[in-house]
């Protein structure tokens, strides 16, 4: 059709494109039904994180990622390249600022409180019960799985701990 664009060819050409919508169509009806298996099997078996991962991204769809940004300029950026080069600089001159200053600041750092009681055993493990799981570990790398789920060792240890 590029090439001679007689009526002929555009019918060809518009006919292979509603072949080719179709054929498109029926491929994605049969990935969104095997999504859709797929979850509710992670229902039945009480994945339910993984449940609610796949239909948040059913329900968002695509979103396209843009890679530019603009520089100091306020030109856009597009190449990738160019784009890092500007995180690059930014970067060095939010870390590195140019007027060294030094400031003295007090910090006043606050730490439990000396008289304080300590918690009965079962305080503690009703706390422990209610622990969430799959959350970011704190400052001492202990996620709440390895206390929730430790011996009862660890959990009579919890208490004393000063």
């Amino acid at each position: 059709m590029l090439q001679r664009k007689t009526r002929s060819n555009i019918e060809v050409y518009k006919e292979a494109r509603r072949e080719a919508r179709k054929v498109c169509g029926k491929k994605k009806k049969y990935y969104e039904e095997e999504k859709l298996e797929e979850l509710q099997e992670k229902c039945k078996r009480n994945r339910l994180k993984q449940f609610c991962d796949g239909i948040r991204k059913i329900r968002t769809g695509f979103q396209p990622r843009t890679t530019m940004c603009k520089n100091k300029q306020g030109v856009i950026v597009g190449e990738e390249k160019g784009v890092l080069e500007v995180w690059v600089t930014y970067f060095k001159e939010l870390l590195n600022p140019k007027g060294n200053t030094t400031t003295s600041e007090e910090v006043n750092y606050f730490g439990p409180e000396n008289y304080i009681m300590a918690p009965a055993l079962q305080d503690a493990l009703g706390v422990i019960r209610n622990l969430k799981n799959n959350r970011a570990p704190g400052e001492d790398s202990i996620t709440s799985e390895l206390i929730k789920y430790g011996f009862r060792k660890l959990w009579n240890r919890i208490p004393s701990i000063n």
